[in-house]
């Protein structure tokens, strides 16, 4: 089950025990998962006050949403060719669930919204977290091909399988003009530093046993997946 905005900020402390447990895709929807997102604009909005609906119906004092409607709320937006709706469903995924786990397919479409909103620099950043949050999804989108096994998976969130699972309709919004944008910045030496910095934590902590050191990774690594640094100029 996803974490909710019941739950406190984890401590460190926890963020190393939890560091290695599994964490369950979101559930999505059958006709999602089925490759059945609706192509009409009406089915589409239709299917998001659905879900804006029960989330409603399940928030009691905070929401109980182990099957993840709230990452798919947004993407539907995107899908349905509203950047402000999505964006506006974002801000609120942003304040009501501070404390997620990033999922990627809703990373990726965050990215794109605020590419198309002209919010460039959160573009950049929101791109360099969905990279880090699954080191394979970026090289998918952009069909470079990437061996199974090549980065540390810590989680099924991060397994080279997840960019699978994601529905195809999320890849497919992306145009060519939009992918050469998230070509270049993924190529840029201000993400390939933040690649390169990952990758040695990542492969530190899989031979640390210190505990008090893999604490310290850890924290390194979250301040990394912040994306808090100023974005260079193109």
């Amino acid at each position: 089950m996803f974490p909710t905005r019941c739950l406190c900020r984890q401590t460190v402390d926890h963020l190393v025990a939890a560091h290695h447990a599994l964490r369950v895709p979101p559930a999505w929807d059958k006709d999602e998962s089925m490759g059945r997102i609706p192509s009409e604009p009406t089915a589409l909005r239709r299917r998001i006050r659905e879900h804006e609906r029960k989330l409603r119906r399940d928030k009691h004092g905070c929401y109980d949403d182990g099957a993840g409607k709230r990452f798919l709320l947004a993407p539907l937006y995107l899908l349905a060719g509203d950047v402000p709706g999505a964006l506006e469903s974002f801000r609120w995924y942003e304040r009501e669930f501070p404390d997620d786990s990033m999922e990627p397919g809703h990373a990726l479409c965050w990215t794109l919204a605020l590419h198309r909103g002209g919010k460039q620099e959160a573009a950049v950043r929101k791109l360099g977290q969905a990279m880090l949050c699954n080191r394979y999804l970026i090289p998918h989108l952009l069909s470079r091909p990437v061996a199974p096994g090549q980065f540390w998976e810590g989680s099924n969130l991060e397994w080279s399988s997840y960019v699978l699972e994601i529905p195809g309709e999320y890849y497919a919004l992306w145009t060519a003009q939009e992918k050469a944008w998230a070509s270049h910045w993924f190529d840029h030496p201000f993400l390939a530093r933040v690649r390169a910095e990952a990758d040695n934590i990542d492969a530190r902590l899989a031979t640390e046993s210190v505990i008090a050191e893999r604490r310290k990774l850890i924290e390194r690594r979250r301040r990394l997946e912040a994306m808090d640094e100023a974005v260079p100029s193109e």
